[in-house]
């Protein structure tokens, strides 16, 4: 995906998220998920979640290829928080 579609998928879920922020009420709840992950060590899975997100996006814009389908890896070298 290159900046000028990841621009237009930001942009839609602005969009998306001033027409509708009831739509986005269990990103809040993920907070708390998020700060269990981080206190356990571990690392959170909230990245995945949006580069998901991103794709639908994307596909819906008409770019069913523009982030790849692959798995998403941070691999062991990732920071956590």
């Amino acid at each position: 995906m290159n900046g000028k579609q990841m621009a237009a998928a930001f942009n839609e879920w602005m969009r998306r998220f001033i027409e509708d922020p009831g739509q986005f009420e269990a990103e809040f709840r993920t907070v708390a998920t998020f700060q269990a992950a981080r206190a356990k060590g571990e690392l959170p899975t909230y990245g995945e979640t949006c580069v998901a997100y991103l794709r639908l996006l994307a596909t819906q814009q008409g770019e069913p290829a523009a982030i790849g389908s692959e798995p998403v890896s941070l691999g062991a070298d990732s920071q956590v928080g």
